[in-house]
């Protein structure tokens, strides 16, 4: 069907998939172009920003952990002293 002053485009298409036993008409009618817009970027983690944070991350944790390790050893090797200490004078003979 025409239709004088308008720009139609028809389109038949067959369904159900497979056994096309009914037909569909689609009719569109062409619009002006809209100018385009381009949006704004949106600023993301790429994969550098990310490998950066898990380092960062990894190394604060490492930090804290060698920390804890060291202060636990000092707390023993005092301890250790404090316990010889105490045995040499109980083991001192008294005059």
């Amino acid at each position: 069907m025409r239709f004088e002053g308008k720009d139609l485009c028809t389109l038949m298409t067959c369904t159900p998939y497979g056994i096309n036993s009914h037909r569909l008409l689609v009719q569109g009618e062409r619009i002006e172009d809209m100018p385009l817009t381009t949006p704004e970027p949106v600023e993301r983690f790429g994969a550098d920003e990310y490998v950066l944070l898990a380092a960062l991350f990894t190394a604060v944790i490492m930090a804290i952990l060698i920390t804890i390790v060291v202060l636990v050893k000092r707390h023993r090797e005092r301890k250790d002293e404090e316990e010889a200490v105490e045995g040499s004078v109980a083991n001192k003979p008294s005059l």
